[in-house]
């Protein structure tokens, strides 16, 4: 707690050099104006000791003159100032503290001369001249309570130290009642109650002792008693007639420990039949306790064994050594040895039992050996377990060790120091207990402020550990406390009074002044957080409110340039100013409505604009159609763009001019469909099926929604599709006359049948794909070309081509097929002969079509007589009135 104290005090001292140091704000109201302004308040305030206000105007003029010596002098002058004063209450405080404790214990001329002593610390204090008042008061008012109260407690002081509990008590009590505030006889009265409950479970415990050793002394058991004598006078040391006592049965009680030893060793040698030891054994154990029979008994016992076995000697020593070698063979080690203690008691001079005797204690010499070591290493274990205070374990150790050498004291003792340990312990865990039970009551009063309780409970708390400091620190602190109350209390009202005056000031938001009380709140109360917390957020709104300023002008700027866009329909540009303010001004509601405002704008215009988009964009797409003269589609843009906007003059305009020409066109169309079907129903009248369908489409196209050309097509369709069965019954007709003349390989007439069916059917093209199926036969059944390059032979003139006769095996299957192009145009025939070197045989004619078409002409000659019977060598072409180039005239064979 001292140490607490200690570093309370050094913090103290560091916040007011922090403060002397770097406080240099004064109220706005307060500043001076020029130098020597600063230094006349600064000296001022000096000769009244307010120094952190002196040392805020030197430093003013420090920065009106900043290498002046005067004002730095003077600050110096304040900083030692302010440490001095310091000291001096470090000193007065070590002082008064002693002061309040002397008046606490009715020391009044001391505690006087105390307090005395801190007004000379510090001249004119009022607590330490306070406190002298208020003992000469108490002198001169209460000298005859005074005494009576000292008396008393002299008394009951005394009663303590007699052990007369009840008489201290009282007198405490009697002191009380003459000074019922004083805190000692208080004190005094809970201290003379735990010390008589202490002395009377001592006393208790006492008679207990007592009364257990008279028992024993009653049995003449003097060890035990004289251990519960030594018991009991270890509870009241100062007790003599208990030390008499001891003294008194201390010899009784050794003369009894000797005498247990030599009965024990004794009995052993009776055991091991070794009689005559043992009757010596018993003998001198009887001197040490002659009323004690059990010793004569036992010589009387012996001598009776004796007689016995000498009536018989020699059958008894055989026999005793008989049943001792049979013992020794079993390793029954003790019982051996009996036997021949008792053989030799028989024959003293006998060499043999002697012997086996020897050998016995030889084999119990290597035992004990191995007993000895076992011993030791149980009794280090044990002592290792003692010194880690494993007291469980090390008890066990020593018990073991007792069993293996009971005539050992050492591990009796220990078990004896470890009980002794273990109630140390018991009544050590019990008093910590106690202890920390009272320690948690006391330290919970300290919480609750009840001082003299606390202090109480703490002496209570010496009482049961009277070494302990934590009692003494807590007591002494409580006394600081209780003795700095009354100065604290001065302090705190000092401090209130400024702070509540510095947090109305905040409040109102006047923070320079509200500034200024919290450093005069901070000089009272160093080390109290709010003053300077607050001046810390004085400084931060100061600044937030510079800022703010900027932020407002900024804000305004924005407002005005959003007001300006606004004007010039500049929507996009004033939305982003606005939103800038309110980014400024989040929660501002004037920006945030001229932001809705500028959208709602924005979106009229932008709608509007759309509209004149879209007018315009259909205005465009009506102009484009009126100049390509699609004045249907130009008619629906303009509709589309006054639907845009209403009313609108061009539009308006252009939507009649179009009126007026499609009325025009209207009736152009009407006259042209008139005509249309009237050139279509004479052409159907005409059976001019073909020519009729196409009029009346053309007359449907030109009116759509007329029904007449429509059911006209249904009707000329109908017709067709009749006259198309009958042209296709026909053509079937001709087909198969030509299909039959081609699978007669009759080529030349299945030609002549194919070309009649193209002629009936020309859309159909079997017959030309028989005609060139029948015409690329003939050709690659080639026998021999008569005119393979182009030849003309002109109209009027017979041309005579040379060729080998043909086989005659092949003769009746022979064609001429000849490719030659009109070269005229009109239609004519050409004559063709064949013969030998006797003549003319034969020939065939082929009509030529009009036309500069080439045609190919298959000629069957393989059926003509003359052909296949003669040796035919020359064909002859004649072209009558047209002139014929002839590119191929081939003689060939059917397949």
């Amino acid at each position: 707690m001292k140490m607490n104290i200690q570093f309370g005090k050094y913090f103290k001292n560091l916040l007011m050099l922090i403060f002397l140091l770097f406080s240099n704000y004064i109220s706005y109201s307060q500043q001076a104006k020029t130098y020597d302004e600063a230094i006349i308040m600064g000296d001022k305030l000096m000769e009244q000791h307010k120094f952190l206000d002196a040392k805020a105007y030197y430093q003013m003029a420090l920065k009106f003159k900043s290498k002046d010596d005067y004002a730095k002098t003077k600050i110096d002058e304040i900083i030692n100032e302010m440490n001095a004063g310091l000291e001096r209450e470090d000193r007065y405080l070590e002082v008064i503290l002693v002061a309040d404790k002397l008046f606490d214990d009715n020391k009044l001329d001391e505690a006087k001369t105390e307090y005395a002593k801190a007004m000379a610390i510090i001249a004119g204090d009022d607590y330490a001249k306070e406190q002298i008042d208020k003992i000469d008061e108490i002198q001169k008012n209460n000298k005859e309570k005074l005494e009576n109260f000292n008396k008393f407690i002299a008394q009951g002081k005394e009663n303590i130290t007699d052990n007369q509990y009840d008489e201290a008590i009282l007198n405490f009590k009697k002191a009380k009642k003459i000074f019922p505030d004083n805190k000692l006889s208080q004190s005094l009265i809970g201290e003379a109650k735990n010390a008589q409950a202490e002395y009377e479970s001592k006393l208790t415990a006492y008679k207990e002792e007592v009364e257990l050793a008279e028992r024993y002394i009653k049995i003449k058991n003097y060890v035990e008693a004289l251990g519960h004598l030594k018991k009991a006078f270890g509870i009241f040391p100062d007790d003599w007639a208990v030390e008499k006592e001891i003294e008194k049965y201390e010899p009784l009680a050794a003369s009894q420990l000797e005498y247990d030893k030599q009965i024990e060793k004794a009995d052993e040698l009776y055991v091991n039949r070794n009689y005559s030891s043992a009757r010596e054994a018993y003998a001198a154990a009887s001197e040490l306790w002659p009323e004690n029979s059990y010793t004569q008994d036992m010589i009387s016992r012996i001598d009776e064994q004796l007689k016995a076995q000498m009536a018989n000697l020699d059958i008894n020593y055989e026999k005793s050594l008989k049943a001792a070698d049979s013992l020794l063979k079993l390793k029954e080690y003790k019982s051996a040895r009996a036997e021949y203690n008792f053989a030799l008691s028989l024959k003293p001079a006998e060499d043999y039992p002697k012997s086996k005797l020897a050998e016995i204690e030889n084999l119990y010499a290597k035992e004990k050996a191995k007993m000895e070591a076992r011993y030791a290493s149980i009794i280090k274990s044990a002592d290792s377990l003692f010194e880690k205070k494993e007291f469980g374990l090390s008890k066990q150790k020593y018990t073991l060790a007792t069993n293996i050498r009971p005539e050992d004291d050492y591990p009796k003792n220990q078990l004896a120091e470890i009980e002794k340990q273990e109630q140390l312990l018991a009544e050590q865990i019990k008093i910590d207990t106690e202890y920390k039970k009272i320690i948690i009551a006391a330290d919970a009063l300290v919480v609750e402020k009840k001082y003299p309780e606390a202090i109480s409970k703490y002496k209570e708390a010496l009482l049961i550990k009277a070494d302990e400091t934590y009692p003494a620190d807590q007591i002494k602190e409580i006394e600081i406390v209780i003795a700095n109350a009354a100065k604290q209390r001065e302090i705190d009202a000092k401090y209130e009074m400024q702070i509540t005056l510095a947090r109305r000031l905040f409040s109102e938001e006047n923070y320079i002044d509200a500034r200024s009380n919290f450093l005069a709140a901070a000089e009272i109360k160093p080390l109290e957080k709010e003053p300077g917390k607050k001046i810390a957020e004085i400084d931060i709104l100061l600044k937030e409110k510079e800022l703010q300023k900027q932020l407002d002008e900024n804000y305004q700027v924005f407002l005005a340039k959003s007001d300006s866009l606004l004007k010039t329909n500049n929507f996009p540009e004033a939305i982003l100013a606005l939103n800038a303010a309110l980014k400024l001004k989040p929660a501002d509601v004037f920006a945030a409505s001229q932001l809705e405002k500028a959208k709602g704008l924005k979106m009229e215009y932008d709608k509007k604009m759309a509209l004149k988009q879209s007018f315009d964009n259909a205005m465009d797409e009506g102009d484009g159609f009126y100049a390509e003269k699609e004045f249907v589609k130009a008619r629906s843009a303009y509709l589309s763009a006054l639907g845009f906007i209403p009313n609108e003059r061009t539009a308006t305009k252009k939507l009649g001019e179009i009126n007026i020409i499609l009325e025009r066109k209207a009736a152009e169309l009407n006259k042209k469909y008139q005509e249309t079907i009237v050139k279509a129903d004479n052409l159907f009248d005409a059976s001019n099926l073909s020519d009729a369908i196409v009029q009346y489409k053309i007359a449907s196209s030109l009116k759509p929604e007329e029904t007449y050309p429509k059911d006209k097509i249904a009707e000329t369709n109908s017709l067709i599709e009749e006259k198309l069965r009958l042209v296709k019954n026909k053509f079937n007709l001709a087909i198969a006359d030509a299909d039959k003349l081609y699978a007669a390989k009759i080529y030349d007439k299945a030609i002549t049948a194919y070309q009649k069916a193209d002629k009936i059917f020309p859309e159909e093209t079997y017959p030309e794909e028989m005609i060139k199926k029948i015409t690329d036969l003939i050709e690659t059944n080639a026998i021999v070309d008569v005119i393979k390059v182009p030849t003309i032979i002109n109209s009027g003139k017979t041309e005579k081509i040379m060729f080998e006769p043909i086989r005659i095996n092949v003769r009746k299957s022979n064609y001429i097929l000849v490719k030659a192009k009109n070269l005229s145009g009109n239609s004519f025939k050409i004559i063709f002969g064949y013969g030998s070197k006797t003549g003319k045989n034969g020939g065939f004619v082929v009509s030529v079509p009009e036309g500069n078409e080439s045609n190919d002409y298959i000629i069957r000659v393989g059926n003509q007589y003359k052909w296949f019977s003669d040796d035919n060598n020359w064909i002859s072409v004649y072209p009558e009135n047209g002139d014929i180039e002839i590119s191929l005239l081939r003689i060939s064979k059917s397949d």
